[in-house]
């Protein structure tokens, strides 16, 4: 069998699994922060049809959402991401729901509207590249990005989306990305002066 085949194998398996074997597992309220590391290059396709990549998103905090239609977990989490882009998105933060099933652009604008998901733009990663190199090993999965591009977080499986914890986490994270800014703009200024 070729690679490629082996892959795909590989990734619908995962698919089907869910991300917790124990059902009794609670879902975090939260990310377990982790030293920066590189977010994989790899494109998909915006509601467009345009190929993008994380960079496309540089200078936010993202929550970056992989799902599929035929992960039951995915399907209950939409709305929840759903609300959470809502109260939080702005120019500084993002749910980007990506999804790594076959389906069509057309068919997740379809899915969409079938359950009321209003606020999130439509991603595709169809040929899962991105999810793959993102070492994606169940549905769903979350990755929380930094403004810098880098992964600073991960959870495989459902998490509590609306949970106050987790948006103060955002919020905290907002505001370090500000202060983060604020003084690189502080010693650039400085720079400037000296020369």
């Amino acid at each position: 069998m070729n690679t490629t085949l082996m892959k795909w194998i590989l990734f619908i398996f995962l698919l089907i699994q869910p991300a917790f074997a124990d059902e009794e597992l609670k879902a975090p309220d939260f990310f377990t922060l982790t030293d920066p590391k590189p977010t994989p290059t790899a494109e998909f396709y915006n509601e467009k049809e345009e190929k993008i990549n994380v960079s496309h998103f540089k200078n936010k905090i993202i929550l970056l959402n992989i799902w599929a239609k035929t992960c039951s977990r995915c399907m209950v989490e939409m709305p929840m991401l759903d609300r959470l882009q809502a109260t939080m998105g702005s120019m500084k933060f993002e749910v980007v729901a990506v999804s790594s099933s076959l389906e069509t652009i057309p068919a997740i604008r379809k899915l969409y509207h079938q359950k009321g998901i209003k606020n999130l733009k439509i991603y595709s990663d169809s040929q899962a590249k991105f999810a793959t190199a993102a070492d994606v090993r169940g549905l769903p999965t979350t990755l929380l990005i930094n403004e810098d591009g880098m992964e600073i977080g991960r959870i495989r499986g459902i998490m509590e989306w609306e949970s106050p914890a987790l948006k103060a986490q955002i919020r905290s994270l907002i505001k370090q990305s500000k202060e983060k800014k604020k003084l690189a703009e502080q010693q650039s200024s400085q720079k400037s002066e000296e020369v």
